[in-house]
């Protein structure tokens, strides 16, 4: 869960500039939520003729029950950043200040689709890309030991930040 809980919050915090910690998005309820989206969404890919969300199947029940767990958290977050009403040097700032073609803002909802886009694609290319980095320094020992040896001289057992990454050029 420890994997998971990094993951996530590494791509939240890039997408919306949150610290890792914060418990809203770490919570078991939503980490749940989003691996469930995944599955459900997956599946629906190899469906030859997927059914709307409309029909009450277990999984459109569990899709929809899902959704409204990451759009609330979604929503939290739009609302937060704009009621702090400065840029913030992120994605979220730069779509609360995007314009459409007829020059009127973003409403919440086309934040939110291009928000959610972000988070669970960002999701899936993490984890596929944590995966592999596992796999490959799980078949070498001895780049697995010189990494581990880094972060503990640069971390001491604490989390890495942004700032942490120039003295960590091994990892």
């Amino acid at each position: 869960m420890k994997t998971v809980l990094v993951e996530k919050g590494c791509v939240v915090n890039s997408i919306y500039h949150y610290p890792t910690h914060m418990t809203f998005f770490t919570t078991p309820e939503l980490l749940e939520a989003l691996e469930q989206l995944m599955i459900v969404i997956g599946g629906k890919l190899r469906e030859p003729v997927p059914l709307p969300l409309s029909i009450p199947t277990k999984n459109n029940r569990i899709t929809r029950e899902n959704l409204r767990l990451l759009d609330a958290m979604i929503f939290r977050i739009i609302s937060e950043h704009r009621a702090a009403g400065r840029d913030q040097n992120n994605l979220l700032s730069m779509l609360l200040k995007a314009v459409d073609e007829d020059g009127q803002p973003f409403t919440d909802q086309q934040i939110r689709d291009e928000a959610m886009i972000m988070f669970i694609g960002g999701h899936e290319t993490t984890a596929h890309l944590l995966t592999w980095a596992f796999y490959l320094l799980d078949q070498n020992p001895d780049a697995l030991a010189k990494l581990e040896a880094e972060a503990d001289a640069v971390l001491g057992g604490r989390m890495a930040s942004l700032e942490d990454f120039a003295a960590l050029p091994y990892t």
